[in-house]
């Protein structure tokens, strides 16, 4: 199980500190993590299960709780991984602060550079890089089987297109042989015809 308690902690140890307990796990938990800008937990135990777990984060306000927004959230976590939220707070450093502001700056660069990509920071989601590199391998295999049927169907199409012109070709030959040779029995007919008028004609005459 995972305890959560309300932040910052209270002197005084867990009895001065209400908590909410969850259970994630039926094992127990042998790694907690949480990621930089804290909306997500990633916890794992000994049976071998990995779960992530979105973080909802609620502030008190004129004494009602209200939910923090991602911008808010992140700002806090910032103040927190800089010691600036504590009694004993870090001096700022100016080189630090332009880091962190020209990389935000590219981030969001990135982001709007792309017009058929409308997610914000928050909307996005980190990959290991094996797992993004496997994908890739798996999409550059599927192109390349697209490609392939492609070829294949086209090749098909061809080989159907002369099997067909083919057949069509016999057809008008065996068509053509045939009306020639209708031709010559009718030719043949015609001179026997022609013959025996003649000898008719002849026989009429004796």
């Amino acid at each position: 199980h995972v305890r959560i308690f309300e932040w910052p902690l209270k002197p005084g140890g867990a009895q001065a500190n209400p908590f909410i307990q969850v259970e994630l796990h039926a094992h127990s938990i042998t790694s907690l993590s949480l990621c930089s800008n804290g909306r997500f937990l990633y916890s794992s135990c000994k049976g071998g299960a990995v779960l992530a777990s979105r973080v909802k984060a609620f502030t008190l306000a004129s004494g009602e709780k209200e939910e923090l927004t991602p911008a808010l959230l992140d700002q806090r976590f910032t103040r927190y991984r800089r010691r600036e939220d504590g009694e004993k707070k870090l001096k700022p450093k100016r080189e630090d602060d332009r880091k962190a502001h020209d990389l935000q700056k590219k981030l969001y660069e990135a982001l709007s550079s792309s017009a058929s990509n409308t997610a914000s920071l928050d909307d996005l989601v980190m990959l290991p890089k094996s797992y993004f590199q496997e994908l890739l391998t798996e999409i550059k295999h599927l192109e390349e089987r697209h490609l392939s049927l492609k070829h294949e169907s086209e090749h098909a199409l061809e080989q159907k297109e002369v099997e067909l012109s083919d057949k069509l070709d016999q057809m008008q030959h065996e068509l053509k042989n045939e009306r020639e040779q209708h031709d010559e029995k009718y030719d043949s007919l015609f001179d026997q015809h022609r013959k025996a008028l003649k000898r008719s004609e002849d026989e009429m005459r004796r």
